[in-house]
């Protein structure tokens, strides 16, 4: 769910504009980042996961979502917002698809591209639900 609340992320637009008059340009950054960040940290979170178990990775990368979400909700500054949401939230969820995707792959010997395709449709369907859902 935190990740459909990570791609939900215009819902929040309007509130934070209201708020505390930013402008769209100065918060759109802030999913920005968190895309730029999430692609960096692909690759070294795929070294880590060839060194330590799945639990670790998925557990830290979860704690960093969280962490990075509940700490985007008291933000009262522009850069809380970019370092919460886009560097802790951004690294955090770097942490979801490559050892998700692996195992997928590695258990799935049979009918693979249909467990990839199930998974696939979840992250779909999460942020189709988690945006009205927000609002």
């Amino acid at each position: 769910m935190s990740n459909a609340i990570l791609l939900s992320f215009g819902v929040f637009y309007k509130p934070l504009i209201n708020q505390f008059g930013w402008t769209a340009a100065e918060i759109a950054l802030a999913p920005s980042t968190m895309s730029i960040v999430y692609v960096l940290m692909v690759l070294p979170v795929s070294w880590i996961y060839e060194r330590l178990a799945i639990r670790v990775i998925v557990l830290a990368g979860g704690i960093l979502m969280a962490l990075g979400l509940i700490l985007s909700s008291a933000v009262a500054n522009l850069w809380q917002l970019y370092l919460f949401y886009g560097i802790i939230g951004g690294i955090g969820s770097s942490t979801i698809w490559v050892p998700f995707t692996s195992v997928i792959m590695k258990w799935f010997e049979q009918k693979r591209g249909l467990a990839m395709g199930v998974a696939l449709s979840g992250y779909g369907l999460g942020s189709l639900i988690g945006a009205p859902t927000l609002t």
